[in-house]
């Protein structure tokens, strides 16, 4: 089956800048569109699609969209390892005073695809990591746009415990499979970016450490917890169809999930809850790419209709 690779671009009036995008078009005409959202760190330069097309390679007559979800901006890292290299700060999907209208911003680029090809049905979108957070995000903010969300080891939320990276390091090397500088650098710089996007760096000021005790300004925490699924999927509407799926290794993300999956069970929301067993070793980054196999699965039995 046939597959190209192009680069798009795509001036948001939201954004007030060009956002780039990579296209997949698998076949050879485009029946079908889904919205692909990246992990943290990765961008138009270094896509996250070209690591699980494979999987998504039978999905004939279905164009991927692929936008640069960064910031443009790079992840202060000093590393060996090749994967943790040329990465940029991510946006995390949302609407940010600070940092851009990147919820918005996405949604148009739907809208423009969703014309150009004159599809008509409802999409489906899917990412991983900070993608599978977004995935709930997008489903939950434009039913109107997706029938589906696909969220691959996505976070529901973050704990404060979590803003205290050094605490957390064994776990969190564990998650990455690299060493323990490289870990360290790479989520501190995630915590300060997601300061920065929620509250213009004034979260991070305000921790207070006592024993195993972490507190932080409540009414700038409230800002994160605005964004977060777990609070999102309160907006579900009940004809989206919503998948999470977790590798079971991936112990923080696992819990996180779970307690997602407990909250729209008690909502009433529904959707399908995928644990699988993948690698212990690197749990997460390995899991955000063989998490798609399951993806592919779904996809392929909900598009084939539209073909």
């Amino acid at each position: 089956m046939s597959i190209t690779n192009s680069l798009l671009s795509f001036y948001s009036t939201s954004l007030n800048k060009d956002v780039k995008i990579r296209a997949y078009n698998i076949g050879n005409r485009v029946k079908n569109i889904v919205l692909l959202l990246e992990p943290y760190g990765y961008h138009s330069e270094n896509p996250f699609g070209t690591r699980i097309l494979h999987y998504l390679s039978q999905l004939d007559n279905t164009l991927i969209i692929e936008p640069d979800a960064s910031l443009g901006i790079p992840v202060k890292i000093k590393t060996e390892v090749n994967d943790f290299k040329n990465l940029k700060r991510g946006c995390w999907y949302v609407n940010s005073p600070y940092a851009g209208n990147y919820l918005t911003a996405f949604s148009e680029i739907v809208k423009y695809f969703l014309e150009k090809y004159e599809i008509k049905n409802r999409i489906y979108v899917t990412g991983a990591s900070m993608g599978g957070w977004g995935s709930i995000l997008f489903s939950s903010y434009y039913p109107d746009l997706f029938q589906g969300a696909i969220s691959v080891d996505g976070p529901a939320f973050f704990g404060k415990s979590f803003l205290i990276v050094e605490r957390n390091l064994d776990v969190l090397t564990k998650m990455t499979g690299v060493d323990s500088e490289t870990t360290l650098q790479y989520f501190k710089d995630m915590i300060e970016t997601l300061d920065f996007i929620f509250t213009n760096n004034q979260l991070l000021k305000t921790i207070k450490v006592e024993g195993n005790e972490v507190t932080v300004d409540k009414s700038l925490f409230s800002r994160w917890e605005l964004w977060f699924p777990i609070n999102v999927i309160e907006k579900a509407r009940k004809d989206v169809e919503y998948h999470i799926i977790v590798n079971y290794f991936d112990t923080t993300t696992l819990l996180s999930d779970e307690k997602l999956h407990e909250k729209m069970m008690k909502l009433d929301i529904p959707h399908e809850y995928i644990v699988f067993l993948g690698k212990k070793e690197a749990s997460h980054f390995t899991g955000i790419v063989d998490g798609f196999k399951y993806v592919a699965y779904i996809l392929k039995e909900k598009l084939a209709s539209n073909k």
